[in-house]
């Protein structure tokens, strides 16, 4: 699933929803290359916003979600992102941050152990 937006600004953007094991529902809003300050302040307003949608769908709260906005230089990759969290509670939130720590790892995991871990996520 991928949606596309334009940012006020004129900037492109696209929001994904990336494998991430242990984190369901995690979702990266991304500027398609370099981002002025602008393009930040405008993409952190719309990954609120659909954050807040996503907490709607996906919990049924739309105050169920974390927001991490991420710099050009504060990423491995050169532009400006948003990850999306759903969580219901800060429990939910402090183990989707422990998962991310181990991102890289945990992608180069088998689709199979991958697949375990959401399991064991969601449950």
């Amino acid at each position: 699933m991928i949606e596309r937006y334009v940012l006020p600004t004129g900037a492109e953007c696209e929001l994904h929803a990336p494998p991430m094991p242990g984190v369901p529902g995690y979702h990266v809003l991304a500027v398609d290359g370099a981002a002025h300050d602008d393009d930040i302040d405008e993409l952190a307003r719309l990954g609120a916003h659909i954050a807040r949608r996503l907490g709607r769908e996906l919990r049924g709260d739309e105050g169920a979600f974390t927001i991490i906005v991420n710099g050009c230089r504060t990423s491995r990759r050169p532009w400006a992102h948003v990850h999306i969290i759903p969580a219901g509670t800060p429990a939910e939130k402090r183990r989707a941050f422990a998962f991310l720590l181990l991102k890289g790892p945990l992608r180069r995991l088998s689709p199979a152990r991958r697949a375990a871990l959401r399991r064991a996520a969601a449950a």
